[in-house]
């Protein structure tokens, strides 16, 4: 299962790599909440700080890394290798 999730809300006052704000970081503790009784076996997110920062809690609580992807990144690829690596798991993908 792939559990596709846009980032949380983000500081729209700053305009290069914004943060979340603390309603978005209130948010991403709330979606690692919501998966709390799921196993997350891997967590992508883009280097952007508002989509590492969703995915944060999520990742620490399930002791796991964050793989980096790119918004060029063949979509089709990306996805067909996440189906082959975590098959029978469950996969976080933090979007914007």
């Amino acid at each position: 299962t792939i559990f596709l999730v846009r980032h949380a809300e983000q500081d729209m006052t700053v305009t290069n790599d914004p943060p979340l704000t603390a309603e978005g970081q209130a948010r991403a503790e709330l979606l690692k909440d919501i998966l709390s009784k799921t196993t997350i076996s891997g967590a992508y997110t883009t280097t952007y700080t508002r989509g590492s920062a969703t995915a944060l809690p999520t990742v620490k609580a399930n002791n796991i890394q964050i793989t980096n992807y790119k918004l060029e990144d063949d979509e089709e690829k990306l996805v067909a290798s996440i189906v082959q690596q975590y098959k029978g798991k469950n996969v976080l993908f933090i979007g914007h």
